[in-house]
């Protein structure tokens, strides 16, 4: 009666013990959280599954870790998608230029801004040889963009005779593709609808760091492909923990990847390396880019 009587106290130091951790900042609580959770091997890497992993720093909302495996950044305390879905929707006028002012000029300038994005985007595809691939598909050839925003992209394949599909989470942004002649859908990247083997090409632009689960967006991309289609995909590139620590506080990033942790991606999914380049983004000096362009075995 005596033992039994001696644990009792347990759980109730237990609550103690959280309500305290439940009291602190934000900040420091995620700290404490991601401590534990290292240490104690709880936290999986969302990619390899492996429980390798080290906690790097906390935000006010999000704990960061790293996998020793794959050697991939991730948010080991996702939001839930609802909550993506709010951060995403550009719904009118007013946000979308909010949101687009982090990135260009929203005044006279703003028509040669686009102008020379649009000439980086060509260049991209100059660089990853997207003509001679047209050429190999002939006239017929369908291309889906993922994360279209107001379909910059979609229009430049379009003009390049590919029929065009864009997916995007804003309401607003959508309404300026319909706007512009071009078809898009509302969804997130990991609700792709569309049936196998549907699409000669797909197309994302830094949208699978703000993804819940990339190796579900690429799972459904190497499905709606064709036999021996391509994915170009673009994301920011990372050598080393400096500018992870200025991205960490974007809380809209939940992933940085390394090239290790892409390639190991990649593998999981069945898609085959064809090209790569790495450059300096025009929009965020001196912070770096990798382009991927991938085929389906």
């Amino acid at each position: 009666m005596r033992l039994r009587h001696l644990v009792r106290p347990g759980p109730f130091i237990w609550r103690l013990i959280r309500f305290a951790i439940y009291k602190l900042p934000s900040r420091l609580k995620n700290y404490i959280i991601g401590i534990f959770n290292s240490a104690l091997k709880r936290q999986k890497c969302n990619i390899c599954k492996s429980k390798e992993v080290k906690f790097v720093y906390a935000t006010w909302a999000y704990r960061f870790f790293w996998c020793s495996k794959c050697n991939i950044y991730f948010v080991g305390n996702p939001p839930e998608p609802e909550k993506i879905r709010q951060e995403y929707l550009v719904d009118n006028e007013e946000d979308y230029r909010y949101e687009r002012s982090r990135h260009f000029m929203l005044d006279e300038n703003n028509r040669i801004c686009w102008k020379d994005w649009k000439g980086w985007k060509e260049q991209t595809f100059s660089e990853l040889n997207l003509t001679d691939f047209e050429k190999k598909l002939g006239g017929l050839r369908r291309t889906l963009e993922i994360g279209c925003a107001e379909g910059k992209v979609l229009e430049i394949l379009k003009s390049r005779g590919w029929i065009v599909v864009g997916l995007e989470m804003g309401r607003y942004m959508a309404k300026l593709c319909r706007e512009s002649a071009l078809p898009v859908i509302l969804g997130r990247a990991e609700e792709i609808v569309f049936k196998e083997q549907s699409f000669d090409l797909v197309v994302m632009f830094h949208t699978l760091e703000h993804t819940l689960n990339p190796l579900v967006v690429l799972s459904n991309i190497f499905t709606i492909l064709k036999k021996s289609g391509r994915l170009i995909f673009e994301v920011p590139y990372f050598v080393n923990k400096k500018p992870l620590l200025e991205d960490f506080n974007n809380i809209a990033h939940l992933y940085f990847f390394t090239e290790k942790g892409i390639n190991k991606m990649l593998s999981i999914i069945g898609f085959r390396q064809l090209n790569k380049f790495i450059y300096e983004d025009q929009l965020d000096k001196p912070k770096r880019n990798i382009c991927y362009l991938v085929e389906k075995r």
